[in-house]
């Protein structure tokens, strides 16, 4: 059927909502095509009672309206209006031009409606669930058959799907960027944010939208970090804490001779950050106690150069391996896929301690605090490895304060410093958080 440009098609939200809107030089590219060539494809509508709604070709219609243009329509018959949806979410997926995340929203939308509604889920897979709780695993083992994906991914696309909801009511900006393929681990990391507390949240939202943060995990550290700050700017150094703003070059300036039993620490690992090493050696030779134990975290790729700086000034003793869940990370540029981090032990003078088993585990990844940021699972079993309860630990590099956490947990005094003020104020955040839990736990 051919109309003119004047007939009175409607537009229904919910429709509209679950389309992606082209980008503005895609719709300049479409309103050019159509000025020269017409409205080429037919456009889809639902005749409910008297009213015409229109399903597919929104973009279409608006540009025939304007330029006054005629276009062809052709009918699809409905039940209603949940059945109208699943044919816009399915015809959306037939789009060659989608993003991963586009994608993984309509197969999230279309588990969530075929899981809530019953004669749907019916009508589409023939089949009578035995219960409610057998329905959802059957839709999406099914689904996932459908689409080509894991059953996984299925429930990991009904999470995503739900995430961007939350986050399009705070911020349609941070819906489309996400959408749109603009944050790097939306689709793993977006459920996550949508859980946080509100204020955290909305914060996180925000700096998606303003393009200050490319990842969502990003975001929630930048967000959480701020919390944590605002909670606890007005802080001060206990007699178990003591945390300093300062260059690791400084520090001994502020510390005694042996005034330290055990130093735990992670440096940053890339090549301009290696005269450290060589400073952290230094400082390590003076506050050390004798028979001081010095652990450091660091990469693979500059491992020679790290002991070559650091053994002129302290004995190497041994060095253990740090693993964490998965793998790592991958250097390309010698083709290995790396799985654990060396720890390389130092000692002051001769070791005279306890004996320690050389391979460390860490629970859990944490990347909220510091993007190089390790757990404290694992920073805990390095404290423990190598000082006794009541002994004072150094963290001279305190980043996201995994160590200072670990380190007061475990009972010990603690010193950390760091170049940079918000990881000081996050450390003493993250040390009131623990001295609040603690509180808890002793009521």
């Amino acid at each position: 059927m051919i109309c003119t440009a004047n007939v009175k098609l409607e537009v229904l939200p919910e429709i509209e909502r679950a389309l992606f809107p082209l980008q503005s030089e895609e719709l300049s590219i479409l309103e050019a095509s159509i000025l020269a060539e017409g409205v080429r494809d037919p456009l889809v509508i639902w005749r409910y009672n008297d009213r015409l709604i229109l399903v597919d070709g929104h973009h279409r219609f608006r540009i025939a309206q304007k330029h006054n243009l005629p276009f062809e329509v052709t009918e699809i018959t409905f039940d209603g209006l949940q059945e109208a949806l699943e044919w816009v979410y399915r015809n959306q997926l037939g789009r060659r031009n989608l993003t991963d995340e586009q994608r993984a929203l309509v197969r999230g939308r279309l588990y969530e409606q075929a899981k809530g509604n019953r004669l749907l889920n019916l009508k589409q897979y023939h089949e009578q669930p035995k219960s409610q709780f057998e329905t959802s695993e059957d839709t999406a083992r099914k689904m996932a058959a459908e689409f080509g994906v894991s059953r996984a991914t299925v429930m990991r696309d009904a999470a995503f799907a739900k995430a961007v909801e939350i986050v399009e009511r705070e911020s349609p900006e941070a819906a489309t960027k996400i959408l749109r393929g603009e944050v790097k681990d939306a689709l793993t990391a977006l459920p996550r944010l949508a859980e946080l507390p509100t204020e955290e949240r909305k914060s996180a939202i925000q700096k998606i939208a303003a393009g200050e943060a490319k990842k969502v995990s990003l975001a929630v550290s930048m967000a959480r970090k701020e919390m944590l700050i605002e909670r606890t700017s007005d802080l001060e150094d206990t007699d178990f804490c003591r945390l300093l703003c300062c260059d690791v070059r400084e520090l001994a300036n502020e510390l005694g001779p042996e005034s330290v039993d055990a130093i735990v620490t992670d440096p940053p690992y890339p090549e301009e950050y290696l005269p450290l090493y060589e400073e952290l050696a230094k400082l390590a030779a003076w506050v050390l106690k004798p028979g001081g134990s010095l652990l450091v975290l660091t990469g693979h790729m500059y491992l020679p150069q790290v002991l070559q700086l650091m053994v002129g000034h302290i004995s190497y003793h041994w060095i253990l391996s740090y693993l964490v869940p998965g793998c790592s990370a991958k250097q390309w540029s010698r083709n290995v896929l790396i799985g654990w981090k060396p720890v390389l032990w130092f000692v002051r003078g001769k070791y005279q301690g306890r004996g320690v088993y050389d391979v460390v585990r860490s629970e859990v990844r944490e990347k909220d605090f510091h993007e190089w940021g390790q757990s404290v699972s694992g920073m805990r079993a390095l404290v423990e490895r190598v000082s006794a309860p009541g002994e004072v630990v150094l963290d001279p590099f305190v980043g996201g304060g995994a160590t200072a956490v670990a380190a007061v947990a475990a009972g010990r005094r603690f010193i950390g410093s760091d170049i940079s003020p918000e990881a000081i104020a996050v450390t003493r955040a993250r040390l009131r958080e623990l001295e609040q839990a603690n509180r808890e736990v002793a009521m």
